[in-house]
């Protein structure tokens, strides 16, 4: 895919207020991950928890499934909010990120080409990967900019 742009950087923690969950195929991430945001964001407002406009959704596959989680940064230690949580994501020494431009239909294809770009490069991803996501205008799904970023050894 012409102009596509793979980078190398370390990726720093990360401390969400965040809620988790577990599917069993692939297929069954996209229909969960929307619905999981929505239910964290309206449970954080109700009880009047305050985030910032960038979120992020992370998972970490095996051979039994894929574990995920959806959150926003934080400081907090604590939540008292009904199905969230205060979780940490690790640093990661390396990791092989990619701009998504687009709405989420299109994600599995970037997903794919990182894949492929990992591979290319010799290199083996591992897990949590996470999916930064920068700009989301609710309004207007193409326009959504999203970091993919895949640690990497």
């Amino acid at each position: 895919m012409a102009g596509i742009e793979y980078v190398v950087k370390s990726l720093p923690p990360v401390r969400l207020v965040q809620t988790t969950g577990r599917v069993a195929h692939l297929s069954e991430l996209g229909p969960t991950i929307g619905p999981a945001f929505q239910r964290l964001t309206g449970g954080l407002a109700r009880a009047g928890v305050h985030v910032g406009p960038e979120s992020l959704a992370w998972y970490d596959g095996d051979a039994d499934g894929t574990t995920w989680g959806v959150g926003y940064p934080t400081s907090l230690e604590t939540v008292d909010v009904e199905g969230a949580e205060v979780g940490d994501l690790p640093a990661c020494e390396r990791a092989l990120t990619v701009v998504h431009r687009g709405s989420m239909a299109t994600i599995g294809d970037a997903w794919r080409g990182l894949g492929e770009a990992v591979a290319a490069r010799g290199l083996t991803g591992y897990g949590p990967c996470r999916e930064v996501y920068l700009e989301t205008p609710m309004d207007d799904p193409e326009a959504w900019v999203t970091e993919l970023q895949q640690p990497v050894s």
